[in-house]
């Protein structure tokens, strides 16, 4: 089961922290949305991610985790209905 567990890799991190720094910022209506982009931008101009090149690969790695994380939601709320 060991070879499954994830590996961390230390020069993702500011990507993770991201991620979850604007986690809080999601818009909720009848369901759990996406991260929005806006809300990216906002993050990106705060934290001084000026280069063309540092938002693209941020705005990536954040979406792709917030891809993932709205996958793993939505499981999560369709296995607790059913039980």
């Amino acid at each position: 089961m060991l070879h499954k567990r994830p590996r961390y890799l230390p020069e993702l991190e500011a990507f993770w922290q991201a991620f979850w720094a604007l986690h809080p910022t999601r818009l909720r209506g009848s369901g759990v949305e996406p991260i929005q982009p806006q809300a990216i931008a906002a993050y990106l101009e705060i934290i001084g991610a000026n280069s063309s090149a540092d938002r693209t690969r941020y705005y990536g790695f954040i979406t792709a985790l917030d891809q993932v994380w709205l996958r793993w939601h939505q499981k999560k709320s369709s296995s607790q209905d059913k039980g």
